[in-house]
């Protein structure tokens, strides 16, 4: 097996796995690179662009101080533990 096909492989699995944990309707919001980091960093969520093409930085919806771009955020829920 072919090393691309490998990792293809393994990134449709953890996408499928991710999707079925998503809760609710995603939100649409702009984002700095520093308050987009607070996303990517939580376990509990999925942060994702709207369009990675998108050239023109708008202000940032959570710190209305600098600059960024449009995401969506999607809510995952909470992984149950076996006990």
């Amino acid at each position: 097996m072919c090393e691309f096909e490998y990792t293809e492989e393994i990134r449709v699995r953890r996408t499928i796995r991710v999707r079925k944990r998503i809760v609710g309707e995603p939100m649409e919001i702009c984002l700095c690179s520093r308050c987009a980091s607070q996303f990517y960093n939580s376990p509990k969520h999925l942060i994702k662009r709207v369009d990675p093409f998108q050239t023109v930085k708008e202000p940032c919806t959570y710190c209305n101080y600098r600059y960024g771009y449009d995401f969506l955020i999607y809510d995952l829920e909470k992984e149950e533990t076996a006990e």
